[in-house]
């Protein structure tokens, strides 16, 4: 009798193993897909799991209410994904721990709750101009930086545009941009004086803005 009981303990044991290997720890990850500028949800999204070589596990698409759900068996690493590219969208990605990731690993027991942010674009047009021009070496530097929205350099920020002369300059087209507020300011070389600038705008999804400087 006890050799028996021995058996079908180590028979137990045993399954116990191979079931732990097999099917792993179930993993669930919830969350929305949102605009974070305006916290509204975005539907029509595509979340999958996927393993490390890239064949999905599970996918669905968010709702109304941008939400998803996916639970999985862990076989061995998991990461959370997106469809990589909307053109009506600028891809933030996972927002986690204060910054911004493309893909997330996913690597607890219990339910992860994550959430995915997309920010749609406007437009914006820039008209500078110098009005009361002195001689040729006028000049301005103009940069833009946006707001509220961690981990996002502008180019604008470190890269300003330089105007020089007496030019009135207005953009031939309109550019994209994030939506979000932008805060702006420019530098004005003139007569051997220098003077500084600057002024918050904010720009809307799918709005065409005209931004006039005259110096």
């Amino acid at each position: 009798m006890k050799n028996r009981t021995l058996i079908l303990t180590l028979f137990s044991l045993l399954f116990a193993v191979i079931g732990c290997t097999k099917f792993g720890k179930n993993i669930t990850v919830e969350g929305r897909v949102l605009n974070p500028i305006t916290n509204e949800p975005i539907k029509g999204i595509t979340v999958f799991l996927h393993k490390s070589n890239y064949k999905t596990i599970q996918k669905t698409i968010t709702e109304e209410d941008g939400k998803f759900r996916l639970s999985a068996g862990r076989l061995g690493p998991i990461w959370a994904g997106t469809d990589y590219y909307y053109k009506d969208y600028y891809d933030l990605g996972w927002d986690y721990d204060g910054k911004y990731y493309s893909e997330l690993k996913v690597d607890k027991g219990e339910v992860m709750h994550v959430d995915y942010h997309l920010v749609p674009y406007g437009n914006l047009k820039l008209s500078i101009n110098n009005i009361n021009c002195i001689d040729s070496n006028d000049s301005i530097k103009v940069y833009r930086e946006l707001l509220d929205v961690s981990n996002y350099e502008t180019w604008s920020a470190t890269h300003p545009y330089v105007q020089v002369g007496c030019q009135q300059t207005t953009s031939s087209d309109f550019f994209k941009v994030l939506m979000g507020k932008y805060h702006l300011w420019w530098t004005v070389h003139k007569g051997g004086a220098v003077t500084s600038y600057n002024d918050t705008i904010f720009i809307n999804k799918n709005e065409q803005k005209i931004y006039t400087i005259n110096y």
